[in-house]
């Protein structure tokens, strides 16, 4: 931001010293009070003096010099286009990410992805401020131009989950939070599924027809729940005083961190076992995401003193005494990753990006799951573009979401298959 704002400085320089400073003032004055919003970009900043010029009824030749202005700094539509790298397909512009706005334990992942389908959870900062509906679910399918909106007035719509052709979604509205659901692949009605007054139903993941979420009621009780497909409800967590985040399930397996977060908790719903294990290093650390392939639970482990780092641990879905920290990457901080049974995909900041000083964009990479689970993997780039890339989100086989800044906004876009190198 600080570096962006000496573009648009000079810009607003240049028309103070070829305009009349007061007229100049003024102009910028009423843009800044009528035109721009926090969220507002170049080529919004743009528009914006040249409306609020327009109003103030400056002549035509004031108003060349506005555009020669922003042209000389190379604030003109279509700016963002003409540097870097691009070489994914957009999926969604000028995004605010869910889980930069509201938090929680919202999955830190681009876009969730089942098959043909995609979900993209997003918020607005604005709305947000402003207390209206500010956050909704974006669906599409890879292979169709056509997009579908879940929004609700007064409601926040987010953290999706797909399953086959129905997604689902925490709801939350004054009168409480609940989980909720759309069938036809997102296209259908917004239904609700379970939704109690005496408790809040949130992080609903699906698999097979089956739902897990948590349900916290007011005593602070965090149970996991999972109803099967054939609607029979069952309280994963029966004892008492439970704490549970970060929900996964898939492949007939959900994992959550419990306790004070430094608990990995794995359940297989067929035999109604659970099995459970503490973080080696529970003083500094703790366990900020999971996910499940076929066979082995994953985790990302969040922690550090003084640079907040990262390590991925990895377990036997039957057996967590055998977890083990993945020794590539080395080195991580302030990572996220996705993981499938073919691939392992992440994006890190380094050392001294992790606490705040500039050193480069993240760039996400991606090795074969087997490879880095043994120890021999060899990590390609996801993407060649030329800015950030992060929130990695895999499906299947080499498809790929992430968000990308390469167009100078945050964009959701993806790739088929993985660049490789980028020499």
């Amino acid at each position: 931001m600080h570096y962006n704002s000496t573009i648009v400085g000079g810009a607003l320089w240049d028309i103070r010293k070829n305009l009349d400073p007061k007229l100049a003032d003024r102009i910028v004055y009423r843009s800044a009070q009528n035109y721009l919003t926090p969220l507002s970009g170049f080529t919004d900043m743009r528009n914006a003096v040249t409306l609020a010029a327009k109003s103030l009824k400056v002549s035509k030749a004031d108003l060349a010099t506005i555009a020669k202005a922003f042209d000389a700094h190379g604030i003109e539509r279509g700016w963002e286009q003409k540097g870097g790298t691009h070489d994914a397909t957009t999926l969604a512009g000028n995004v605010l990410p869910a889980y930069e706005v509201y938090g929680g334990a919202v999955d830190e992942q681009a876009a969730q992805i089942d098959g043909d389908v995609y979900a993209i959870g997003h918020g607005d900062a604005v709305a947000w401020g402003a207390g209206s509906a500010g956050f909704g679910i974006t669906v599409g399918r890879f292979d169709k131009k056509h997009q579908h909106e879940l929004a609700q007035k007064d409601a926040y719509l987010l953290d999706p989950s797909l399953d086959g052709g129905r997604i689902v979604f925490t709801r939350i509205t004054a009168d409480g939070i609940g989980v909720y659901g759309a069938g036809d692949k997102g296209q259908g009605p917004i239904r609700k599924i379970v939704d109690t007054p005496d408790a809040d139903e949130t992080e609903p993941v699906t698999d097979h027809g089956a739902l897990a979420y948590i349900r916290t009621t007011a005593d602070g009780e965090q149970d996991v729940m999972l109803r099967k497909a054939d609607g029979t409800t069952v309280d994963v967590t029966p004892e008492a005083g439970t704490k549970a985040a970060h929900l996964a399930m898939k492949h007939g397996t959900i994992a959550w961190a419990g306790g004070d977060g430094t608990w990995v908790y794995v359940y297989d719903i067929a035999t109604g076992t659970t099995q459970s294990k503490r973080i080696a290093s529970p003083l500094f650390s703790y366990v900020s995401d999971l996910q499940i392939t076929s066979d082995r639970v994953f985790w990302r482990e969040t922690g550090g003193f003084l640079i907040p780092s990262t390590k991925f641990m990895s377990a036997p879905l039957g057996d967590l005494s055998k977890a083990a920290k993945l020794s590539k990457p080395s080195s991580a901080y302030i990572a996220q990753f996705s993981v499938t049974d073919d691939y392992f995909a992440y994006a890190s900041y380094d050392a001294w990006g992790a606490i705040g000083s500039w050193t480069g964009p993240m760039k996400a990479q991606v090795a074969r799951t087997a490879d880095i689970v043994a120890g021999t993997g060899v990590y390609t780039r996801v993407s060649c573009s030329s800015v950030a890339q992060l929130a990695p989100s895999l499906g299947d086989g080499q498809r790929i979401a992430w968000l990308d800044t390469s167009a100078a906004a945050t964009d959701v876009v993806t790739r088929k298959t993985f660049a490789g190198t980028c020499e």
